[in-house]
């Protein structure tokens, strides 16, 4: 960073950014984790790699999978159907309808377990419906529809809630707190080769001056760069930075304090 690149610190959208500020603050707590037992996360991450790919390249894998579930749950639904009708069908078409339906259920549980819920319900009411017209000739129909009702109520009862975290609630806490400085004097956060000093506006003399020595890290998610000090975020929004200036901030900042680059995970949307 050749030149010193300042941001207005701005009210943040609460609702919208409570997710990447929850996962920025998993990772935080991860990485204190990973400081104090490093020869257990060492072991930890052996046996189970972190994913290498994008946020993005993860998002489009999901929906590809979820498109696939979609599409043999509704086969294996179909065909069901058929195998539990008389007369008795050919144990080829039998193994098939299990096949598709097994993975539609394995593959939204997975990554849809709310829609496999609901499909399940339904699938149930309409089985027990049809067998309610010959409960002796179409008692498996029962029968399979109360595994379905079963299976609906587990996925429901199961599903993560909204996309929330248990960060969530001390996310929206620290933006509800951030500082925007005192009445209506708006602040800066401006970035030198040594350090970041927090400034007024109007105010030549930095209110708060920290050195880059001092930070534990900083934090980049989709929208935000969030630097760490002694366990305290600073919110900075990256659509407030001059235009072009995120590159060669980042690469600055790389070389001055540990830079995680962090996007939350499906959990958190």
């Amino acid at each position: 960073m050749e030149h010193i690149i300042s941001i207005p610190i701005t009210p943040p959208d609460q609702d919208a950014l409570v997710p990447q500020v929850g996962f920025a603050l998993e990772q935080l707590r991860e990485l204190a984790s990973r400081r104090k037992h490093p020869k257990l996360w060492a072991l930890s991450d052996r046996l189970c790699p972190l994913p290498q790919d994008s946020y993005g390249v993860i998002q489009k894998r999901r929906k590809r999978r979820r498109a696939l579930g979609l599409m043999n749950w509704m086969l294996g639904a179909f065909g069901t159907l058929i195998v539990l009708m008389p007369p008795e069908m050919p144990f080829s078409v039998t193994a098939a309808a299990s096949i598709c339906l097994g993975g539609g259920v394995a593959f939204l549980w997975r990554y849809w377990r709310t829609v496999l819920g609901v499909l399940s319900l339904l699938q149930a009411s309409f089985l027990c419906f049809l067998s309610l017209g010959s409960p002796e000739e179409l008692r498996d129909l029962m029968h399979f529809g109360l595994f379905c009702a079963a299976l609906g109520i587990a996925a429901l009862a199961t599903r993560k809630r909204g996309g929330r975290s248990p960060y969530d609630p001390a996310a929206r806490n620290l933006l509800r707190k951030q500082q925007f400085g005192h009445g209506s004097s708006p602040v800066q956060a401006v970035f030198s080769p040594s350090d970041l000093s927090l400034h007024f506006d109007q105010g030549p003399e930095p209110i708060q001056k920290l050195s880059y020595d001092c930070f534990e890290c900083v934090i980049e998610t989709q929208d935000l760069l969030l630097p760490v000090r002694d366990g305290r975020v600073i919110v900075l929004q990256k659509k407030d930075l001059p235009a072009g200036a995120l590159p060669e901030l980042r690469e600055s900042l790389r070389e001055q304090v540990l830079y995680m680059t962090v996007a939350p995970s499906a959990a958190h949307r």
